[in-house]
This record gives structure tokens, C-alpha cells and sequence, in this order.
């Protein structure tokens, strides 16, 4: 995903450079608006993964976003934002007027992007995905239909892989590449789709996508499924893919740590930037400060109000400080559940090294992680000939 600055107005580039520096300066009031935005188009969903928490598999109009609170947005919000994610607990595409939005938001400039299954869309969604060159982040869990249909419950896979075909092909056909265009996302990787990770790469090297997403399962420690329960067969499955995505030209993106034993801690987040550069706002109008915060559980632990009580007030009101304030502070009392998930298990920059070059050092790609490989394999080596020596 590539931003165009040069196409960005006045307005748009001091906002972002206010928070920018805002956040550096570490104070509690950031730019007058939020430079990123995830706006919930609607919490209906296509799918009922297992993993997902609260509403979905629904298809009922009070989840959809009204139109109202969309023009609201548009007028207040904007008009100010570098880049807009039109995602948010459900699936944008089971709009039928999906191209409407994409349409509106087009004509600011900003950066669009969307996250989604594919599992649904009318072609005149999926090509206003095109015409508007919308950055597309496509949950793809696996290249085995058994196993993604019962991962990814009620969507079809027949359907993602036409839709995947038809986005790919009118994608080349405008720009002749596909980078920075799309990737795939394998977000969670866990034990029942470990092994189509290789799988996944050699799909993606034929369909000329040339960049995969990454990241684990967050369940209970009870989950069976989690990669921490599966080292042995984690290390040899990211061995062997980061050997294959190298020979066939293909970048592996990690969004959080796989393991304990590979998380890059020098790449994690100190401290977050979200709360001083974006927010997400629900269906409903409810606004947080994260766009991991879209779930309806997490969207209510750290909400700082609604934008239909307060529309211009929040972002710089008494409880974004006060998120603000504890992220500063690594107050943990104060952190929602979800912040300190990040901070402890290692979150890495997705989107964020494309608003801003001071972002970039948060990025993992292979490379980082054959680092962190050659730095365990070291040191289990060093174990190993120490008990050797002393046994």
C-alpha cells in the first residue's frame, strides 16, 4: 500500500503532520481530527469464524451504518483524513450500495482501503474496488477448500476464488502489477491452517500477488489451536515458507508475533501511535482510538463517547486523554484488554510505516523474522552443547 502525498490537500498533510508530531511530543491533545479512519459500514457478516467474538453471521438492516451518521462522518471527518478503512466488524461487501461509499470517500483523495473475505460483492462493488484503486487485504486462511470452508463457516470458497480472479485481473489489466495493490492475509494462522501457509504462498506467486499479511490466533490459553502449543512444527512451517516466498518473490508481512521464542522485541511498539493518529467508528456511531478495537466488545471497553451526542468534541475530550495518558504511562489499569494484548505479545506496524517514515522501524518482514530464527536456533544451540557439556 503506497499513500500519494502529492494528491493530499493542505488540509489533509498538516493534520497528519500535527499528529505526528503531537504523539512524539507526547501530549495528551492530538491534531484537531483523526488523519486514520475505520469506519463500520455494517456488523453484518457473511461468515461466523469460529474466532470472531459477538455479532455476526447476521444480515439485519439496524447493523448497517445509517446514512445519516456516514454523512456526518463525511462532513466532519473526511475531509481530514490521509487514509480511510472502509471495514469494520462486518463485511462492507454484503452492501448493496457499497460503490456509493467508495465513491464518496474517492473524491477526498484520501487513501482507501478495505479488509475482506471476498465471500460476497456485486461486480459493481468488486470494480469500484478497482476504478478507485482501494488497497485490498484479502482473508485467505487456506488453499484447501475443506479446510477454509470450516474456518471461514458459510462462505464459500468457489466465490473468493472468482472474486480474487476478477479483482486481480482488472487490477493488472489498469496498472500491469498487482503491488501494492493487494495482498492476501492469513489473520489467524493457527494449527488447523499451518500446513496451507506454503500452499498460500505458491497461490499467491501464480496470481502475481506479491505480498501475504501474517498473523496468530489470540484465544485462550486453553485453545488448542494457538502456534505456542505447536512450536516444533510452527519453527519448520515458517522455515520452510520464508525459504519458498524468497525463491518465488513473495513478501511475508508479520502483523504480530508468531511466538514467543520469534517475537522481534525491538520491533514491537514501545508506545502505540493509534490513540494520536486514528479511530474507529461503529455502525452506531460509537468512537474508539484503534482499529483493533472494531469487535463489539472491544469497540465498547474503549469507547470515548458517540459522535451523534458529541460530533466534534471527542476526539481531544477528557477520555481520549486519558488513553492517551495511560499509553504514556504504561498505566495498566487504565489500558483496555486489547492495548495490553499488543504491548504483551508484540504488535507490529501493518499500515503505519505508509503514514509516516518514523513508523517504519515497527515493520517485520522475513527478513526480521530469519533474524529472529538464526537468534533462537543460536541459542537452543548454545543450550544444547552447555547440557551436553555438564551432563
Amino acid at each position: 500500500m503506497r499513500i500519494d502525498f502529492s494528491q493530499l490537500s493542505d488540509l489533509q498533510t498538516n493534520n497528519l503532520s500535527s499528529a505526528i508530531k503531537a504523539y512524539h511530543e507526547e501530549s495528551l491533545v492530538s491534531s484537531t481530527h483523526p488523519c486514520v479512519l475505520y469506519l463500520e459500514l455494517t456488523r453484518n457478516c457473511v461468515s461466523n469464524c469460529s474466532f470472531c467474538r459477538g455479532t455476526s453471521w447476521t444480515n439485519n438492516p439496524k447493523y448497517n451504518m445509517p446514512k445519516e451518521t456516514f454523512k456526518l462522518i463525511q462532513e466532519e471527518y473526511i475531509p481530514k483524513a490521509v487514509m480511510v478503512d472502509l471495514r469494520g466488524w462486518g463485511e462492507s461487501l454484503l452492501l448493496d450500495d457499497f460503490a456509493n461509499y467508495v465513491q464518496k470517500v474517492a473524491k477526498y483523495n484520501s487513501k482507501i482501503i478495505l479488509t475482506t473475505t471476498l465471500g460476497c460483492g456485486s461486480e459493481e462493488s468488486l470494480q469500484s474496488i478497482i476504478d478507485h484503486d482501494v488497497f485490498l487485504t484479502v482473508s485467505f486462511d487456506a488453499i484447501d477448500k475443506t479446510v477454509y470452508e470450516k474456518i471461514r463457516t458459510g462462505v464459500s470458497y468457489d466465490t473468493v476464488i472468482k472474486n480474487i480472479k476478477f479483482i486481480t485481473r482488472g487490477l493488472l489489466k489498469k496498472h500491469g502489477t498487482l503491488k501494492d495493490k493487494i495482498r492476501l492475509a492469513i489473520v489467524p494462522l493457527q494449527s488447523k491452517n499451518l500446513n496451507q501457509l506454503e500452499k498460500v504462498i505458491l497461490f499467491a506467486h501464480q496470481n502475481q500477488i506479491t505480498e501475504i499479511l501474517i498473523g496468530p490466533l489470540f484465544a485462550g490459553k486453553n485453545c488448542p489451536y494457538l502456534l505456542e502449543k505447536h512450536e516444533k512444527k510452527t519453527i519448520s512451517t515458517i522455515e520452510k515458507s520464508l525459504d519458498l516466498a524468497e525463491k518465488l518473490n513473495v513478501n511475508l508481512q508479520f502483523a504480530h508475533s508468531l511466538t514467543n521464542s520469534l517475537k522481534t522485541k525491538e520491533k514491537t511498539f514501545d508506545l502505540c501511535c493509534h490513540p494520536w493518529i486514528q479511530t474507529a467508528i461503529s455502525y452506531d456511531g460509537t468512537m474508539s482510538l484503534c482499529e483493533h478495537c472494531v469487535d463489539p466488545i472491544a469497540a465498547s471497553e474503549s469507547s470515548i463517547g458517540n459522535i451523534l451526542n458529541n460530533p466534534t468534541d471527542l476526539w481531544n475530550g477528557n477520555a481520549a486523554k486519558k488513553i492517551r495518558l495511560a499509553h504514556l504511562n504504561k498505566n495498566w489499569k487504565d489500558l483496555i484488554p486489547r492495548c495490553k494484548l499488543c504491548y504483551k505479545n508484540g504488535r507490529y506496524a501493518v499500515f503505519e510505516q505508509e503514514i509516516s517514515e518514523d513508523f517504519r522501524k515497527w515493520r517485520v518482514d522475513q527478513n526480521d523474522i530469519k533474524k529472529a530464527l538464526q537468534k533462537r536456533n543460536k541459542l537452543f544451540y548454545s543450550l544444547n552443547k552447555f547440557f551436553r557439556k555438564h551432563n
